[in-house]
C-alpha cells in the first residue's frame, strides 16, 4: 500500500506530490490505480499516429491479429446504410423514452402544458445570438443549420 500525499493547492505541490508517488510505485501499480480510479479515461501522448497503427498496436498488445483495413469509401457507405436502416428504430426508441418521461412526470404530480407561442417566440429570439456566435466559430455548420431551419419552416 502507498501513502497518498496530503491535498495540495499549488501546481508545484501537486507536481511534487505526483513525483513522490511515482518514485514509490512502479508502472504496473500506477496503471492499475489509474484504471481503477478512471475506468473511462483515455490517455494519449503527443505523438500523432495513423489510426491503423493504433489499431495494430492495440491488437498486438492483446495478442490478436488486427482486423482487416477497410477503404474509407466502403466504410462510409456501410455506415450510411446502417444509419439509414437504424433511423426508424432510433426515432421510435426516442419517442418511447419521451412518452415514458412524460408519464413519469405526470404520475409524480407534474402538470405538463404546451409552451405558448409568445414564450416560444421569446426563446427563438434569444437563441439567435447564440446561433450567430456558433456560426462565427464554426462557419462550416452554416449550410446544415440553414437546411434544418428550412425543413422546420423557420428559414
Amino acid at each position: 500500500p502507498i501513502a497518498l500525499p496530503r491535498f495540495t493547492e499549488t501546481e508545484e505541490e501537486v507536481a511534487a506530490a505526483c513525483r513522490q508517488v511515482q518514485r514509490r510505485t512502479g508502472q504496473p501499480e500506477l496503471q492499475a490505480a489509474v484504471r481503477a480510479l478512471c475506468p473511462h479515461l483515455d490517455l494519449t501522448d503527443d505523438l500523432p499516429a495513423p489510426p491503423q497503427d493504433v489499431v495494430a498496436y492495440a491488437a498486438a498488445t492483446m495478442g490478436v491479429a488486427p482486423p482487416p483495413e477497410i477503404p474509407f469509401a466502403a466504410a462510409q457507405k456501410s455506415m450510411e446504410e446502417l444509419a439509414a436502416k437504424m433511423e426508424p428504430d432510433f426515432w421510435e426508441v426516442s419517442a418511447q423514452a419521451d412518452r415514458d418521461s412524460i408519464k413519469k412526470l405526470s404520475e409524480n404530480g407534474m402538470e405538463l402544458v404546451p409552451v405558448s407561442a409568445a414564450m416560444m417566440g421569446d426563446i427563438r429570439k434569444r437563441a439567435v445570438t447564440l446561433q450567430q456566435e456558433y456560426l462565427q466559430r464554426v462557419p462550416a455548420a452554416a449550410p446544415i443549420v440553414k437546411q434544418y431551419l428550412t425543413s422546420m419552416g423557420r428559414a
